[in-house]
């Protein structure tokens, strides 16, 4: 995915809502209901739903997925 879409993709999630409903999707994992602690240039840092701190290169990331009670927002 590009970098630019993954950026602002998470940025809408921040600003939308921050709860439990976010999934991201690498090439080796997915991150289910998930929130997001910090944004870098190069790279995300999430907690997952088992309280588990990850940081995800966006380079490796291949879906975003987030949903509030008006809309599904999703990116492959």
């Amino acid at each position: 995915m590009n970098k630019a879409l993954i950026i602002s993709l998470l940025n809408a999630y921040m600003y939308i809502n921050n709860d439990d409903c976010l999934s991201i999707m690498t090439y080796n994992h997915v991150y289910n209901d998930c929130h997001i602690q910090n944004i870098e240039f190069n790279f995300v840092d999430i907690i997952d739903n088992h309280n588990k701190s990850y940081s995800i290169v966006f380079d490796d990331i291949i879906g975003i997925q987030f949903q509030n009670n008006m809309a599904i927002v999703g990116m492959k």
